[in-house]
């Protein structure tokens, strides 16, 4: 408003000279006055600050001042030379010649042109045109020109700014209020609207409707500082909203001044805080509720800076370490940790900063008195707004319960319970890294597998308990047979492995495992007894005997069978015989499986003498397997594969069906045959051997009297009580039984004079060197003497010479058996000796 106020003052000014110019001028060509006059005005024309023109009614352009070639670069003598179109834009002309045709019709005329300067830039001229008058008659306009470039420019920026300012009053998310001195509304944005539900409108030249009644006077103690001046930032109140609610703000205050400096109104920029309010009560709440369970959790509760010194401990430390928080601020950690786990912490602690992440850590943290505790801790690395780590939160719990269950579940998992050493999942663990131990430096490791022999027999005999404290001592005498570096472990039962970590020579495996022989075969005294066991041993070589965990153990399992085979007792190494062997063996027991079927047994009878009647007194029933492939094999090696592959029973049944019908044809050509028959421990204790007795008896109609049962000395060493009720069953039964092989078992004498026994068979080991050598003979002697002294019949058995038997006819032995007489016979050969009535050498 000053602004074009002042700049019409000006114009008129500047009009008043041309009007006294003109006057002077046209009085000059009426009254000739003088020339220092002309001189006078025409300087006022050149001295004023305004361009001005004069043009004639052609439009050409007759004269300008200084001050124009000022404003717009160009002289007189250009501008005569040129075109509107030079400086005046297209759009322009039209409102220019408009205006100047008016002007020549008498009237006055301003307006703004954009005018292109002589540098090629546009300036803004305010125009006002005026007619140059003669004789009351239009001869020209004079032209006055002023530049308005710099006023445009700051009222245009004054434009914009007043724009951005409104844009960012009614975008604001701020509520802003402008009063008058007398409290009334002036103006109010959009987000006072929203946030108050007052439409401005409504205020607007209204008392300002948001102080509540209650802080009335408050609100007018501000306003009185400021109307002094003061400004008021953040201060925080309660405002009052159109439906009667109430929210929380925080307000800044200022008083708005104006040209004269002086305080015409009071503006308010007010900011809903009612979440803030909440979040800020709810985080107080809640620290109030963190501080209760920090001083009162059972936990270990912390803070740790970048350098691990403890800046906070909570009063848990003291219940669960023994330290008091006071004596823990300031140190490191670190010194609270048991120095194994030192390097878990440290690494986890840099790990945290650098990944900015949680992390859980297992450690154990040290007791005042010395002792540990086991503890899981869960840690929060925290950072400022510029990312700069500040410290961890942690929180430690005590996990000792759960680390000593984890312990038990990994002894479980991994260790045999009766005996503490590592099971079999734990030995393949073992094995595995051996081998690729073994693999990458180049050097080799032996696997033996061992047994327990006549494991079953102690359990048996004496008791499980008995057992499992036999597997405990058998243990802890193999330990002490090999090196702390080497790993015994229990696969199952009374089967064990040892993996010999690394030796110079095959012979130091030899001497380790003939150590253990011979340390296994030691008596053992278990709750007052004392007995003895031994031990089997099969050894394979890494990488010799293969480069897998299933080819060493296979192979270490196969040498292991054959020292069982061999008669126990003793170790061997893999070889590719007894690969061979071994082989055969499976064969073998493959083929027994369908011997039955296939006709490969068959019967042959050996008879059995009295020599003192000089006649048969029976014959011994014996199994024969002839295959058309392997051939004929010998009963020492089939029958233990009977027993082996569980076909026993099946060929035990088979020798009673083929003996009974045998003796029944024998029977039917007059001759009366008793049979003795071989019955396997395994069978005569299977419940249900006595039935299936006495059905092949009925079946056959075989007389029990005929029928004598051989046992095996070892038999007596079973269950003796269900042992005894089988004997005594049989003998009610009237079939008799007999202990074959006697004197090379482990029997008790004792149990032989109280079971039924009917005949003791010596065994043909104690033939030999009889009669000449003095030591067979007199253990013979005691050995006969013995046997007649348990009331039972005795025969003795592998008698070959002439001599043997006149030596048996001497000590009063009556019953003998062996090649002196025949050999094992076929049915057919044994027919034609019953025919012709006539044994040999008889």
């Amino acid at each position: 408003m000053d602004f074009l106020l002042t700049y019409r003052i000006e114009i008129l000014l500047t009009a008043l000279v041309f009007a006294l110019l003109g006057f002077c001028m046209a009085f000059n060509r009426k009254s000739r006055v003088s020339s220092m006059k002309q001189t006078t005005y025409g300087s006022l024309f050149e001295q004023n600050l305004d361009g001005i023109l004069l043009i004639n009614r052609a439009a050409e352009l007759l004269k300008a001042n200084n001050a124009f070639s000022t404003i717009t670069g160009y002289t007189i003598e250009e501008l005569k030379n040129m075109k509107l179109t030079d400086y005046i834009r297209t759009k322009d002309l039209n409102q220019v010649k408009m205006h100047f045709s008016k002007t020549l019709k008498g009237q006055n005329q301003e307006f703004p042109i954009r005018f292109l300067h002589k540098n090629r830039h546009e300036i803004s001229l305010q125009i006002r045109t005026v007619p140059f008058m003669i004789e009351n008659r239009v001869e020209g306009v004079y032209v006055l020109v002023k530049d308005i470039t710099a006023k445009i420019n700051m009222q245009n920026e004054l434009y914009e700014t007043v724009e951005q300012l409104e844009a960012l009053f009614n975008s604001s998310h701020d509520a802003i209020d402008i009063v008058n001195i007398d409290r009334t509304v002036k103006y109010v944005n959009p987000a006072f609207e929203k946030m108050f539900g007052w439409k401005k409108e409504e205020i607007i030249g209204e008392l300002l409707p948001i102080i509540p009644q209650n802080t009335l006077e408050e609100s007018e103690r501000m306003r009185e500082r400021l109307l002094k001046g003061e400004y008021i930032n953040d201060y925080e109140a309660v405002f009052q909203r159109k439906d009667g609610t109430l929210i929380d703000i925080c307000v800044n205050l200022f008083p708005l001044l104006n040209t004269n400096n002086e305080i015409y109104g009071i503006a308010a920029i007010t900011r809903d805080i009612s979440e803030q309010k909440r979040i800020k009560k709810s985080l107080t709440e809640k620290e109030e509720k963190y501080r209760l369970i920090t001083e009162y959790s059972t936990d270990l509760i912390r803070l740790v800076n970048e350098e691990k010194i403890i800046i906070y401990a909570s009063p848990s430390h003291a219940n669960m370490l023994g330290f008091n928080p006071a004596e823990m601020l300031g140190k490191e950690l670190s010194h609270f940790i048991a120095s194994e786990d030192l390097h878990i912490f440290h690494r986890r602690f840099k790990n945290g900063i650098e990944e900015k992440k949680k992390d859980s850590i297992e450690f154990r943290m040290k007791k005042k008195d010395g002792s540990t505790v086991w503890v899981q801790t869960k840690t929060v690395p925290v950072f400022n707004e510029e990312g700069v780590f500040q410290h961890f939160i942690s929180s430690s719990r005590d996990i000792s319960a759960q680390k000593g269950y984890e312990e038990e579940l990994k002894q479980m998992a991994f260790y045999d319970i009766l005996t503490g050493i590592p099971n079999r999942r734990l030995f393949y663990d073992r094995l595995s890294h051996s081998i690729r131990s073994a693999g990458r430096n180049n050097h080799h490791f032996a696997l033996l597998l061992l047994d327990c022999d006549r494991f079953k027999w102690v359990n048996d005999t004496f008791g499980h308990d008995t057992g499992d404290e036999l597997l405990k001592k058998f243990v802890r005498r193999a330990e002490s047979c090999i090196r702390q570096s080497d790993t015994i472990a229990r696969l199952g039962g009374d089967e064990f492995a040892i993996i010999l970590d690394r030796f110079d020579t095959g012979q130091d495996v030899g001497r380790i495992a003939n150590r253990l022989i011979k340390s296994l075969q030691k008596p053992w005294i278990i709750k007052g007894r004392e007995f003895t066991t031994t031990s089997s041993i099969g050894i394979s070589i890494y990488p010799n005997d293969g480069g897998t965990m299933e080819q060493l153990i296979t192979k270490a399992d196969q040498a292991l069978y054959q020292s069982k085979e061999k008669g126990r007792n003793q170790y061997h190494f893999y070889t590719s015989e007894l690969a061979s062997e071994i082989e055969r063996t499976i064969q073998l027991e493959d083929e027994l499986k369908k011997a039955i079927d296939s006709d490969y047994f068959h019967l042959v009878y050996q008879p059995q003498v009295n020599i003192a009647e000089n006649k048969m007194a029976g014959a011994e029933v014996l199994l024969r397997f002839t295959h058309p492939v392997l051939g004929s094999i010998s009963p020492v090696e089939f029958i233990p594969l009977c027993e082996k592959i569980g076909i026993i029973d099946e060929v035990t049944y088979w020798v009673m069906r083929a003996a009974f019908k045998q003796q029944k044809d024998w029977e039917a050509q007059g001759y009366s045959v008793p049979l003795a028959i071989n019955i396997s421990p395994a069978t005569l204790e299977k419940k249900s051997f006595l039935n299936i007795a006495r059905d092949i008896l009925r079946e056959f109609g075989t007389d029990p009297h005929m029928i004598e049962f051989e046992l095996t000395e070892d038999t007596l060493l079973h269950d003796m009580e269900s042992i005894s009720f089988i004997l005594e069953e049989l003998q009610e039964l009237g079939i008799r039984v007999s202990l074959d092989d006697f004197g090379t078992g482990y029997s008790s004498l004792k149990y032989m004079k109280e079971l039924p026994i009917h005949k003791i068979k010596i065994d043909r080991s104690f033939m030999i060197g009889l009669p000449n050598g003095e030591r067979e003979r007199a253990i013979f002697e005691g050995i006969f003497l013995l046997t007649k002294r348990l009331g039972a019949e005795v025969l003795c058995e592998g008698v070959e010479t002439q001599k043997q038997l006149l030596f048996l006819q001497k000590q009063g032995c009556r019953l003998v058996q062996g090649y002196y007489y025949s050999k094992p016979l076929k049915k057919e050969e044994f027919n034609e000796m019953l025919r012709k009535k006539k044994l040999k050498n008889a």
